[in-house]
């Protein structure tokens, strides 16, 4: 099917939603997480210099554990949301948890360590 699409000329994700969708979906359907990637190292680099760093982890930890036990709630309707919101939803609670392991690992202490001198 995806190949008769690709030789029509139409694209696999639709863009009704709009320009900013097409930016944030990128280029080709396997390279979503690219934008993804950028804007959450933004926002995080941002909010990160608004909270501690054992306020932050845990915050995320938390934000990890409540996206996960109501995943079953918000997964559904979230197919809604169209592409990319919907696949860049899915992928939050894999962002909070990394941030949570990352900031409480000796290794994230050190880097936080030596980015700071």
């Amino acid at each position: 099917m995806a190949r008769s699409i690709l030789l029509r000329g139409r694209p696999l994700v639709s863009y009704a939603s709009g320009f900013v969708s097409k930016l944030l979906w990128g280029t080709a359907n396997h390279l979503w997480y690219l934008p993804f990637a950028f804007v959450i190292l933004v926002l995080l680099d941002r909010l990160r210099g608004l909270v501690s760093k054992g306020n932050f982890a845990t915050a995320c930890g938390l934000l990890a554990i409540v996206s996960l036990a109501t995943a079953e709630w918000w997964r559904e309707p979230s197919f809604s949301l169209g592409f990319p919101w919907a696949t860049f939803v899915h992928a939050m609670p894999a962002v909070f948890l990394g941030i949570f392991v990352w900031e409480d690992s000796p290794f994230g202490s050190r880097f936080a360590g030596a980015s700071s001198s």
